[in-house]
């Protein structure tokens, strides 16, 4: 069994980085290679937190004013 290298903090920021050129620069950007490096910066870059979505506005039933 291989064990995962150990990545300081800079050295994952350095391949996160290279990573993002590959996938912008890629002219198939659907290809399998690219949703592989897709798959593998998924796993070096911790998803980015999304706001909640606003909720949805209530409507009166009252009627028009």
């Amino acid at each position: 069994m291989t064990t995962a290298p150990e990545l300081d903090d800079g050295d994952k920021a350095l391949l996160i980085a290279l990573l993002h050129q590959v996938i912008a620069a890629d002219p198939v950007p659907l290809s399998a290679r690219v949703n592989r490096l897709r798959a593998i910066l998924g796993k070096l870059e911790p998803p980015v937190a999304q706001p909640p979505p606003y909720p949805t506005p209530k409507l009166s039933r009252s009627g028009p004013m």
